[in-house]
């Protein structure tokens, strides 16, 4: 039977080198954060972590907080040459409600400290990375953590409905050696 894992999150915690991990172990996988990525792109508007988090709510407002994992799964079911599958960037729980519809669907959470996550960020360098201290980083992700708007982005609330939590918080290779404990 096929699996779904589901990766959430907050920025910089680890989740992209999670990604290359399952990669590697021959996953395909989908960004919720590129479906952003490419609706900024069709508007002709700069991909910005702020642009990226208002156009999401957006999309969610619009179409329903579980839009983006429908997409996400509406793309996994044309994928036959696959048995595996990633999902990334998971930020709403009406996203996690759409995946689990799946019975192969396992949410992970990976979790690192904010100052190592600052610190991550800097070094990565991403174009959507607006370059700020981390006074203004641990601004913006409370925007990011939990809201009255039930069509912002929910991280404390989807990350809740974790199955399973992977601390990342020392080199790469003891960050793998506990991802594949996961699987």
């Amino acid at each position: 039977m096929a699996k779904i894992i589901g990766l959430c999150g907050l920025n910089c915690s680890g989740k992209t080198t999670a990604l290359k991990f399952f990669e590697s172990k021959g996953y395909y996988t989908f960004s919720l954060s590129d479906i952003i990525r490419q609706e900024l792109r069709d508007g002709n508007k700069q991909i910005t972590r702020e642009n990226m988090r208002v156009c999401g709510n957006d999309l969610r407002k619009e179409l329903g907080e579980g839009c983006l994992a429908k997409k996400a799964l509406e793309l996994i079911s044309k994928k036959t040459d696959f048995q595996n599958f990633i999902v990334d960037s998971i930020r709403h729980p009406e996203e996690v409600k759409e995946l689990r519809k799946n019975k192969a669907f396992t949410l992970l959470c990976v979790s690192s400290p904010v100052e190592e996550r600052f610190k991550r960020m800097i070094q990565r360098k991403r174009d959507d990375d607006d370059p700020i201290t981390l006074e203004k980083f641990i601004e913006q992700e409370k925007k990011e953590f939990e809201s009255s708007d039930p069509s912002a982005q929910q991280n404390k609330a989807t990350m809740e409905l974790a199955d399973q939590v992977v601390e990342n918080l020392g080199s790469t290779e003891d960050f793998e050696e506990k991802l594949k404990k996961f699987l």
